[in-house]
């Protein structure tokens, strides 16, 4: 959508008086966000918006700068984007230019209840907005995509994971069919739908299946990493469940549901055996993640423990059953950990705490080579039952 605004626009300011101020401010709108300048975009984008404010008023530009600025800063600081898409939407309900109305009350009422997530009003009018988006036979967009992403964290914050979850396939059947492609709200979508499938109170084994191909498939959407102080957290929140959902495999929850994996289909059309299968090609923390300053191959096996202490997880933790993993970012000394960062952390507080400790104590059987060293992953999964 944002990429139509801007060839709108440019059409539209073709034939525009030479001394407009915002046709500049535009121009250099478009060379940072071509250049992927933000920051730069941003404030270029706004000054458009305001500029033609100012000079033109309502006016079908005006709608179109103040949609531009809306879907670039909307994931920055949504109270901005909600005053220029109520702008542009109010325009279009004058009858002026040729913007979509209800692609504006879409992107508007889901920007209303990012701010307010948990509410219930906002919830409901967001909601009626989206079965009304159901029954039109148009192309998927961005604005449904993003409703039912916004709609299925509303619900999950209501702790109503059912229809959170039947949210979430939505937004990821949208999402998927964008073009152009989205990367990051397709990765987004993806995790979400995972995290939900696994908080369904009624886990089933297709559920778990599900999860898993939902974060497979997420792991090629995101960017190289550079470093593990910079890496990601919805890729190291994907890397978490992708383990927890293994952890969930081999514990005597799913064990029963493994032999009957032929019987079951999911909707890729794999079974429950060939979907684990499948899985196992992402199973090594080393296969999820792309470095922009990869490893040599030698340095996969280089790094050996002699010594590797488990961790002593709370005592609280004892008291209840629970399933789950934490991500660790590392750097290597000569003989063991120089430094570690809980990039992913379980959702009972403690265990990455405890985890990361842990490592203070492990020592290397012999020093690595000074090019493996640095941002090394691993991943701590456990299994708490009670007794």
């Amino acid at each position: 959508m944002k990429y139509l605004s801007i060839i709108v626009f440019s059409l539209l300011v073709a034939a525009a008086p030479a001394r407009a101020d915002y046709r500049s401010e535009y121009k250099q709108y478009a060379d940072a966000f071509n250049a992927g300048d933000i920051e730069r975009a941003l404030k270029h984008g706004e000054a458009a918006w305001r500029d033609a404010e100012t000079e033109l008023g309502d006016n079908a530009t005006t709608a179109i700068l103040a949609l531009n600025f809306a879907n670039v800063v909307s994931p920055y600081s949504p109270a901005r984007a909600l005053e220029a898409y109520e702008r542009a939407l109010a325009i279009t309900k004058m009858g002026i230019g040729s913007l979509d109305a209800f692609e504006l009350e879409l992107r508007t009422a889901e920007t209303r209840l990012t701010l307010d997530i948990e509410n219930r009003d906002l919830g409901v009018a967001l909601e009626n907005l989206l079965q009304a988006g159901e029954q039109q036979t148009s192309p998927p967009t961005l604005a449904m995509a993003l409703g039912w992403k916004t709609f299925a964290i509303h619900q999950s914050q209501r702790r109503r994971i059912e229809k959170a979850n039947d949210a979430a396939e939505l937004a990821i059947k949208y999402a998927s069919a964008l073009e152009p492609r989205e990367p990051r709200l397709l990765a987004e979508t993806l995790v979400l739908g995972a995290t939900l499938k696994l908080a369904l109170p009624y886990r089933r084994e297709e559920d778990i299946i599900q999860m898993v191909t939902y974060v497979d498939s997420s792991f090629e959407l995101f960017p190289p990493q550079s470093s593990i102080d910079t890496f990601d957290p919805l890729l190291a929140r994907a890397m978490q469940l992708r383990a927890t959902a293994g952890a969930l495999a081999a514990s005597d929850e799913l064990k029963p549901f493994i032999s009957r994996g032929k019987d079951t289909h999911l909707p890729t059309g794999e079974n429950l055996e060939e979907a684990y299968e499948r899985a196992m090609a992402h199973s090594s923390v080393e296969d999820q993640v792309t470095w922009t300053e990869g490893h040599a191959p030698y340095c996969r096996n280089s790094v050996v423990w002699a010594e590797r202490k488990a961790p002593s997880y709370p005592r609280r933790a004892s008291q209840r059953e629970y399933i789950g993993a934490v991500l660790i970012g590392y750097d290597l000394s000569e003989t063991g950990v120089a430094r570690k960062i809980i990039l992913a952390d379980a959702e009972q507080a403690g265990f990455g705490e405890a985890a990361a400790k842990s490592m203070d104590e492990w020592k290397l059987m012999h020093a690595v080579p000074p090019e493996c060293r640095r941002n090394l992953l691993i991943i701590f999964t456990f299994t708490i039952k009670q007794t």
